[in-house]
């Protein structure tokens, strides 16, 4: 069609930002179209970018797009260096992706982006579909409406962290206490999980885990004993141990975890590198790896009280006590 391919040739490469806008506008959406209004996300000009976006949002289904299309509009245009772009993106998610699906749920929208694969741009996506109900202080979890926690899929404990952590960034406290779970459900849950071939999952339970109310002792200690034995299992993929440990710290508070997690260290650590007689003998308070590890730990902590301008002295008199113990360790190993 040679319409067509005048209309392609001045979307594409016309000077002129008001006729590529105008080409995009005239032009008709097919499946051989479509790459060449993608392209257009990418424009120089933000307004033509933004044309290009509410191209597509309007005339496509988000079913018609392949994965890998629905994932490129999203990171481009919720990424966009312009407000103008992002909010058109943010809008179109909200009013045609999401409103008009057949299916109008948080859950059923994340399931069509992949988030085990894209999960960072899920979960921006998915914080514009969850945008009104945390502002109304009621969300698709709240209360009756949480995902039971024994047959809980990836996409469902993806939305259901995604939600939980926007109210708390919000501190609507009471909507956030309504949508958590309890301790000992939670842990249940996670209990039931193949932590092997369930990674995903698993990742955003334990994430889960660091914003829930600590106060049921009985279900914390509960918690503490799982998150122990799991982050001391050498066979734990390494994607879990950092949210392993984080909702450790939550569950412990920051002076307890430095002690809990080097005795972890030392559990691993010595049955690999020690014999069977080192095994048995040696404190693990002397050994000069472990105690390196917790002196990074308490570094690391002393970074993050700084950043938050709390008070670091008692911080401080730690790293100088222990810095003086690995000295000491040190001179013994080299002697």
């Amino acid at each position: 069609d040679p319409a067509m391919t005048t209309i392609l040739r001045a979307m594409e490469h016309d000077p002129s930002k008001e006729v590529r806008k105008m080409a995009l506008s005239a032009i008709a959406m097919t499946r051989s179209t479509l790459p060449y209004v993608l392209q257009r996300l990418h424009d120089v000009k933000e307004d033509v970018r933004r044309e290009a976006v509410l191209l597509v949002g309007t005339k496509i289904n988000m079913l018609h797009l392949t994965i890998q299309q629905r994932i490129d509009v999203l990171r481009g245009a919720l990424r966009d260096r312009s407000a103008m772009v992002r909010d058109a993106c943010s809008g179109i998610i909200k009013s045609e992706w999401y409103s008009k699906a057949s299916e109008k749920s948080a859950v059923a929208f994340v399931r069509a982006l992949d988030v085990e694969t894209y999960e960072e741009v899920a979960e921006t996506a998915a914080r514009c579909v969850l945008e009104e109900c945390v502002s109304d202080e009621a969300g698709p979890f709240s209360g009756a409406f949480a995902p039971a926690l024994e047959t809980i899929d990836a996409e469902s404990a993806f939305v259901w962290r995604v939600f939980c952590m926007m109210l708390k960034e919000r501190k609507q406290l009471d909507a956030l206490e309504d949508a958590l779970p309890e301790l000992s459900s939670l842990v249940d849950s996670l209990a039931a999980i193949d932590f092997s071939t369930q990674i995903f999952t698993a990742k955003q339970l334990l994430q889960l885990a660091v914003v829930c109310d600590m106060s049921d002792e009985a279900g914390r200690r509960r918690l503490v004993e799982f998150l122990e034995e799991k982050a001391g299992d050498a066979a734990v993929v390494e994607e879990l141990v950092e949210p392993l440990l984080a909702a450790l710290r939550a569950a412990v508070g920051n002076a307890e975890f430095l002690d809990r997690a080097t005795r972890l260290v030392w559990d691993v650590y010595r049955p690999i590198h020690a014999s069977d007689n080192e095994r048995e003998s040696v404190d693990p308070s002397e050994d000069l790896a472990v105690q390196r590890q917790k002196l990074d730990m308490l570094y690391e902590e002393k970074r993050t009280c700084s950043a938050r301008g709390e008070d670091c002295d008692e911080l401080n008199q730690r790293i100088e006590a222990l810095s003086v113990r690995v000295e000491q360790l040190e001179d013994v190993e080299t002697a």
